[in-house]
Formats: structure tokens, sequence, C-alpha cells
């Protein structure tokens, strides 16, 4: 293998650099491009792999970053440059014509952004990891919250400068923990010790940035990603929306019990995952390579998906699980239960109470904790249901239904799904926000239906086990409080308590909806034999 480290041109004569490794023997090659704001020399053992499975390997720093010229402006130049990449790459005597595209996170944004503009298709196949789909995508939530501790997170160690900053974030964030509170958030540039340069951009929901047409990616993906991952959503989005079209390509999605940090299985006090919770996926890529670019067969089936709770890999025919039922719970206040069955029409507590007060928000914990301390606070409401007569498989999307009230014209509402094991722990499961805003201007919101969609999982609960659903009105710093103030919170210093309302009745029946399969663990169980 020979590596070399070399700067191509982009459009503008900006250099952009590049490590090159090509193999040994006699080309030319299939080529594997990866474009990252994490410093190509990361990709130096990577390299390796590739070459020695016969293809060239190129890692590219973006524009601005690290060895790459031009001014760092996350999610405006990657399908340009993307583009200019890959025809110089076509033209290298040691590249046979079939380049493929791989990107984790925000060098999966890149290589979408790059495919989506090749309509001379110089693009072949694409591999993405955990893909952070946007500057929008990623900065807010559906419901428009904002994402805080996060962005600040990006933005302070990788969106501002020409090289990486974690340490630095984590130290600064330690010594000066009450930046993270100020208002106006718009203004958290001023007492955070570290430059935050494109801080008025990343809160601005309607900023100029570049965007993933879906529609127009017309290649084989393969989508990697975690059940722990935020970006969870986005690659189920992406794999649904590629397989479904009406001209599809192949498709593969493999998803782990994994955070950001794919195929590292995280170690939670909550949650163990057993030894075979990581897979072969050097092989598996290189495999999904030869079967998308040569014809060779795949040697793994197109979709294995991790169930948590049982340790084990199943391998469906795709994804949402093909047999999948609903199971409706509804909220009751006798007793504070999730029931199968509608309220009683003489319910005797047709609606449950909490204050919100956004000097005291809820702690963010969104990982497999232990909950039980957050639930026994005053400001949430906490519904359970009588254990499992049997075994249980979510798999999907929950969604809770809630007829809510508040004292405010604009407010949040937060939900938790937690298993309650026999010992009376709550250990976190998924989550998921809305925000409610009152039909009529400045006034309180009177009655609203409000819908939350809570992240994907595919978690199995044990016969014995009870299901809890905890709703409350934050999730800090995680999101950005809601202020229970009218507009938009991120410009806003004034915030006032507001006493929430959850109704549960006949007329007003809130509802928590299960996606449930009752045989998928031995229909599609497939044995992983990589164990750790």
């Amino acid at each position: 293998m020979s590596i070399s480290i070399m700067s191509i041109p982009a459009d503008d004569e900006v250099l952009l650099s590049c490590l090159i490794a090509v193999p040994d023997e006699d080309g030319p090659f299939p080529v594997i491009v990866t474009r990252t704001p994490y410093d190509k020399m990361q990709f130096a053992e990577t390299a390796k792999g590739w070459t020695s499975a016969g293809f060239a390997f190129v890692a590219q720093d973006v524009r601005g970053r690290y060895g790459s010229e031009g001014e760092w402006l996350p999610y405006h130049d990657e399908e340009a440059d993307g583009l200019c990449t890959l025809r110089w790459v076509i033209a290298q005597a040691w590249c046979n014509g079939q380049v493929a595209l791989e990107g984790s996170s925000y060098g999966a944004f890149a290589a979408y952004a790059a495919v989506q503009g090749d309509e001379q298709g110089l693009i072949s196949s694409l591999i993405t990891l955990v893909p952070a789909m946007g500057l929008r995508e990623t900065a807010f939530h559906s419901s428009g919250a904002f994402h805080l501790l996060d962005r600040l997170w990006w933005e302070a160690s990788f969106g501002t400068s020409g090289v990486s900053a974690q340490e630095r974030f984590w130290e600064a964030y330690a010594r000066c923990p009450d930046a993270i509170w100020h208002l106006p958030v718009k203004e958290l540039p001023l007492v955070f010790p570290m430059e935050l340069r494109h801080w008025p951009r990343a809160i601005d929901p309607e900023a100029e940035q570049e965007t993933i047409r879906l529609s127009d990616i017309r290649r084989p993906v393969m989508h990697i990603g975690g059940w722990h991952d935020a970006f969870i959503g986005a690659l189920l989005n992406n794999y649904r929306s590629l397989s479904e079209r009406a001209d599809p390509r192949p498709q593969s999605l493999i998803i782990g019990p994994w955070t950001h940090e794919v195929n590292k299985t995280p170690r939670y006090e909550a949650r163990s995952y057993g030894p075979h919770a990581r897979l072969p996926l050097a092989q598996m890529e290189i495999n999904w390579l030869r079967h998308t670019l040569k014809g060779e067969p795949l040697s793994f089936p197109s979709v294995l998906i991790f169930a948590m709770g049982r340790g084990r890999w199943i391998a469906p025919p795709a994804w949402p699980l093909p047999g999948t039922i609903t199971r409706t719970f509804y909220l009751t206040g006798k007793g504070m239960r999730l029931q199968e069955g509608l309220p009683d029409r003489e319910e005797p507590y047709p609606s449950c109470h909490y204050r919100y007060d956004p000097a005291h928000p809820l702690p963010a914990r969104e990982y497999p904790s232990f909950r039980q301390d957050l639930d026994a606070r005053s400001d949430v409401l906490c519904y359970t249901s009588d254990p499992l007569d049997e075994g249980l498989l979510l798999a999907g999307s929950a969604c809770l239904r809630l007829w809510v009230g508040s004292t405010a014209s604009q407010t949040d509402f937060y939900a938790c799904l937690s298993e309650v094991d026999s010992s009376d722990s709550a250990i976190y499961i998924t989550s998921g926000l809305a925000r409610c805003v009152s039909a009529a201007v400045q006034e309180a919101i009177a009655e609203q239906e409000a819908e939350i969609s809570l992240k994907p999982v595919c978690q199995w609960l044990p016969r014995g086990s009870r299901i809890r659903i905890s709703i409350s009105s934050s999730c800090f710093p995680e999101y950005a409080r809601s202020l229970n103030t009218l507009g938009d919170s991120l410009h806003q210093t004034r915030f006032v308590p507001a006493d929430q309302t959850v109704w549960h009745d006949v007329m007003r029946p809130s509802c928590l909806m299960l996606p449930c399969h009752n045989d998928a663990l031995e229909r599609w169980y497939y044995e992983n034999e990589t164990s750790v």
C-alpha cells in the first residue's frame, strides 16, 4: 500500500487536502471516498483495511478544516466540493471508474450531498453511518424545540475553528456550569468561554443551508446506526424513503444497541447487551461494496436489527417489521394506571395536574438509566400498567396522544417510556416531545390534543414487567426550556410557571400506542458469531 497526502483544487481553486491510499498490486481499483470535518488522518488505519481488500481509499478534510483551505461553514459547500473531488478521483489512473462514498455523522451528510448532485453517475454505492442530515435537522426537534446542549457542544468543539476542541469544550462546560442556563439562548456566546462563530446561524431554523433531497438519491445505500444515537429517526427515514420509492435500489439496514459510536457496545448501569452486540462491520462493508459494485452475493441479511432486552439479532425482511400490531393503553387517573380498555364513563379522576416552572426543569437523562427519582418529582405525572402476562417486543415508534391544557399560551409536553421491573426500578426506554400553542393569541391553552412521537426502539419487555409513561414539560439541557411564553423562546428572557393539565376521560381519552410484534425474535432469529 502506498499512502500520500496531497491537495486537489475545488471549483473555486480552494485546495482540499486528501489522504490517498492505493494498493501495491497493479490497478486500476474501485475507490472509496470519505469526506470529513473530523480530520482525515484518523482514517490511516481504515485505509489499510480497504487497500488489503483491493480498494483504493481517499479521505478528505472538508473545506476550512484541518489541512483544507477556505472558510468552514457547516452544511454549506458539500455538494459542490464533493462532486469536484469525485471528478478528480475518476480521472486518476488508479481508479477503475467505480467510486463509492462512505460517511459517518456529518460525513454521511457530505456523501448524500454529493450523490444528489451527481447527474453524471459518478457514484456507484454508499455506506452511511449515524447520519447528521442537516443544520436544522440536527439543531431542532421536529416539534421546534432546540437541542441546546448537543448544539452547544458541536458548535464549540467542531463548528467554529479549523481543528476539533472536544476536550476544551468539556473543560469550559465544567468551569462555567451556569452558562447553559443563560437567557436569551441567542446570547449564549456572550457568557460561554469558547468562540461560537456560527451560533446565530445554528439557532435560526430558517438559516441558509444545504439540504438533502432524498428523491434525488438513486443509489444502493447501506444504512448503519444505533438505537441510542440521536439520529436514529433520520437513519430509518432515509432507509424507508429509499426502499419504498417506485424504482428502489438495493438498501441494507443495520441497527445495533449503539450510541453515535457505531459498533462499540455502551456500558450502562441499568442495561447490558450481552456478548454478541458487535458485528464484523468492516468485513460487511467490504462485502456490501463487492455486492453492489461487482454483483457478488451478499453474505449477510440485508436487514439486521438488535433486539435490546434479549441480547439477540433478528434478520427481518424489512423495517418496520412486517406483521407489527398496535397495542393501545389508555391513561386513567384512578390509580394512575395504563389500561387496555377505555376509561370508565364514571371516571372519578378525569384529569391530573402539575406545575411546570422553567426555573426548575426536569434534568435530561435520555439513555438507559434508572428514573424513579425523576418520576417522584411533583412536576411529573406517571401512569403505570399492570404486570405483563407475557413478554412483549416493542418494535418501532410508539405514539402518545394526550388531551392537554395549560395556563400558558405556548408550552411543551415531554413523555418518557420506561420499563418498571420487579424491584420497582424504572428504566428508560425512549422519549419524545410536543409543542402546544394556543388557538387564540395570548390566551391559555384550553383543551388540545397533542401527539408525541417517541424515538424508535426494538426493546423486549419480559413477563412481569410493567410499562410506564411519564409526562412532564422539560428535558434540560437536552432541549432548551420552554419559557411558557408565545413566540421564539430562543430570543426571550422572560418566563412564567404554567399549570398543566392532562385529561383522560371517555370524551378526551389520552392513550399510548405501542408497535409490537408477537414472534419476530423466533421467526427472524440471526446467530451472530462475533462476541466480545
